[in-house]
């Protein structure tokens, strides 16, 4: 039971050990699985946002274009802006439209075909525009708004500037010069969608239409790790967020498939170990003890005795010898004689403590090591049950032996302070018994 228990412990150590270094290398895969990921992810959004900032620049270059072409003449006949507009029209498709705003109220717009209902629209007038007007005012940039909805339909981006000219000296306002960018172009110019490839995308603009954020894309992903990037206008920033379908750790699923076998063959491991250790602690005890009796061998029993005295236990030893044990040899054979040792193994084992140890130390030899052994009481307890145990007939394949022995002790302390003095000793004191000591071996029709 001991050695299965110890065996376990080894078996279940060693797979720790081999599953914590899979761990830590699934770990650092993983890790570097998720840093491989993070950085192909940041390369596609960063080419997103590079083209949509680029794209909503130059928008704003045209509103500032119109802004000087107006300041320096104000009767620009309105065939002129058509060309120009038209021009920027033709060559940039994410263009929806250009206005002007004389005073802040939409007077011209091109194309007119679908934007009819933004003529005449007093952007001062409407709360969700007027913010703007007001910023492009005291900044003299041009200011940017959207994705908002637009009152001709459409999420559009405006990029407003505001157009000052001079009257008798000053400066006044004259209105606003206005590039419309159509989002869903835009999207479709990028081939963006919510969802494209391995990735999933999310847009945020805080407050674009004076009051409520616009949302576009998997916005759930806004809350987890996504890699986030921004781009920044006069007057808002969007928020741009990638991430992966599947999370950071997409494409571990054949790293997992190996998981599977690895935790498999860990599995493995622990039976192969467990049951070396016990065919390893087997071999050990086996070289411990009698192979005839099961009891200790002498040089275990020795080791075990000398490590007792080092410990300053008070012990004593048993020497038992069997008296004309040849005997029933020659007139049983050598089977029954073997019958009568491992018989008297165990009858002696019945008779001692169970943190006294009995060893055979010669043929018919036996030892007894006698635990916390103070006085000579114990010491004759145990003696006396040996007596008792060994006088019984024994009977072995039909045959009635009857075994006479010889027995001789010493305690520590008393009779030495080593192994070779106590057994010396204990010898000597067996040997002393003998004296008439014979062995009476008897079956149903002979008697030794």
């Amino acid at each position: 039971m001991k050695s299965k228990l110890l065996s376990l412990v080894i078996a279940s150590l060693i797979t720790a050990i081999l599953f914590s270094q899979f761990g830590l290398l699934r770990r650092e895969q993983i890790t570097a699985l998720e840093k491989a990921n993070r950085l192909a992810a940041s390369q596609e959004l960063s080419i997103i946002t590079s083209n949509m900032q680029t794209v909503l620049n130059l928008s704003m270059q045209y509103a500032e274009f119109f802004e000087v072409l107006i300041a320096n003449n104000p009767e620009t006949p309105e065939e002129t802006i058509t060309i120009y507009a038209a021009s920027i029209i033709e060559n940039n498709p994410m263009v929806h439209n250009v206005s002007i705003a004389p005073d802040g109220i939409v007077e011209y717009i091109y194309p007119i075909e679908g934007n009819e209902a933004a003529i005449g629209h007093n952007l001062f007038e409407d709360p969700n525009r007027a913010s703007y007007l007001y910023k492009a005012m005291e900044t003299r940039q041009s200011v940017s708004q959207g994705p908002v909805e637009a009152i001709q339909g459409g999420m559009l981006i405006f990029n407003r500037r505001a157009i000052y000219t001079m009257e008798s000296g000053e400066e006044k306002l004259w209105g606003f010069s206005t590039i419309v960018i159509n989002f869903d172009k835009m999207l479709e110019s990028f081939q963006l969608k919510p969802e494209k490839g391995d990735y999933q995308f999310a847009m945020k603009v805080e407050a674009a239409n004076g009051h409520e954020d616009f949302l576009w894309g998997h916005t759930e992903i806004l809350e987890l790790d996504a890699l986030k990037q921004s781009i920044v206008l006069p007057g808002e920033e969007w928020a741009f967020a990638i991430y992966p379908v599947g999370g950071w750790a997409r494409g571990s699923s054949t790293f997992q498939s190996l998981t599977y076998l690895i935790y498999t063959m860990l599995i493995m491991v622990f039976i192969l170990s467990f049951f070396y250790m016990m065919h390893y602690f087997r071999i050990m005890d086996f070289t411990k003890k009698d192979t005839l009796t099961g009891v200790l061998n002498h040089k275990s029993f020795r080791n075990f005795v000398d490590k007792q005295l080092r410990q300053g236990k008070h012990l004593a030893i048993v020497i038992i010898d069997l008296d004309r044990f040849k005997e029933i040899n020659d007139t049983f054979g050598h089977p029954v004689g073997d019958e009568v040792i491992k018989e008297t193994a165990k009858r002696l084992s019945g008779a001692l403590r169970a943190t006294d140890k009995l060893a055979r130390i010669g043929g018919d030899e036996f030892a007894i090591y006698i635990d916390e052994c103070i006085d000579n009481k114990v010491l004759m307890q145990i003696e006396e049950r040996i007596k008792t145990s060994l006088s019984m007939t024994m009977e072995i394949n039909h045959n009635s032996i009857n075994i006479k022995f010889s027995m001789g002790h010493a305690i520590s302390g008393k009779d030495g302070h080593s192994y070779g003095e106590l057994y010396t000793s204990a010898d000597r004191k067996m040997y002393l018994n003998k004296g008439a000591n014979k062995l009476h071996a008897i079956d149903s029709k002979q008697q030794l």
